[in-house]
């Protein structure tokens, strides 16, 4: 496994932690909440585009958007949002 493949893991598991002191704070008992999203901002994977052509495609400060519905953070003047990507991921990406 690379070292990447590892801080994602590590990651992955500290977002479930986090979640589940949430919802030990709101009385939620952890057996009964759902992962509905999981995804990061910053990641480095190997992709086949279809053109058939592997490449590597590095996200620093940006969800992916061919894993499903995302979260796009805001701040303490901006609104969160929750958006559903659509079209052709591959030409996104260009």
């Amino acid at each position: 496994m690379l070292l990447h493949d590892k801080a994602c893991a590590w990651a992955r598991c500290n977002r479930s932690l986090i979640a589940k002191r949430i919802g030990s704070l709101l009385s939620i008992d952890p057996a009964s909440m759902t992962l509905i999203l999981d995804v990061w901002h910053n990641d480095v994977e190997e992709r086949v585009f279809e053109d058939g052509i592997s490449r590597w495609v590095h996200r620093k400060g940006a969800a992916p958007s061919d894993k499903g519905v995302i979260v796009v953070p805001g701040s303490r003047s901006d609104f969160t949002y929750v958006m559903n990507p659509v079209g052709s991921q591959d030409e996104n990406g260009e």
